[in-house]
């Protein structure tokens, strides 16, 4: 399941940064895959594991059950919205439906995710909302 993943997102993200990992539950038995997408991975202000449009995902194991853990891309504000006026940052949420707990299902669903995080960046890009120092660019960028 580790590896389609990994192909799904190198081909859908082939030039972003993407992670899974097999962890170990800290409590319980068992294990879980840890799904990172994010433009790049250069750290924001050196902090690690802070990078540009990170969004994350987690598998359970067997039972194939999707946690929904990060879904959002920053971008400047909309100054004319008086609702971000004062905000540093703006918010493009990226929507994720749980799919059934079978591996077909489970691996649309990533794809379908990773479109639309592609989708997300690209309408950032096009509407010059990216924030200073963030690289989004090269995330979509054509190989």
């Amino acid at each position: 399941m580790k590896q389609k993943i990994e192909n799904i997102l190198s081909e859908i993200l082939p030039r972003a940064f993407t992670r899974v990992v097999e962890r170990r539950h800290v409590l319980g038995p068992g294990t879980y895959l840890a799904i990172t997408i994010a433009a790049n991975e250069k750290e924001i202000n050196g902090v690690s594991s802070q990078l540009a449009g990170r969004v994350d995902l987690k598998l359970e194991g067997l039972d194939l059950e999707v946690a929904y853990r990060g879904s959002s891309v920053f971008r400047k504000p909309r100054l004319e919205d008086p609702r971000e006026k004062y905000l540093a940052f703006g918010v493009e949420r990226i929507p994720f439906r749980r799919p059934k707990p079978n591996e077909a299902a489970v691996l649309r669903a990533v794809e379908r995710f990773a479109i639309r995080y592609r989708e997300t960046l690209e309408l950032i890009i096009s509407n010059g909302e990216v924030p200073n120092d963030y690289d989004y660019q090269s995330a979509v960028a054509k190989i």
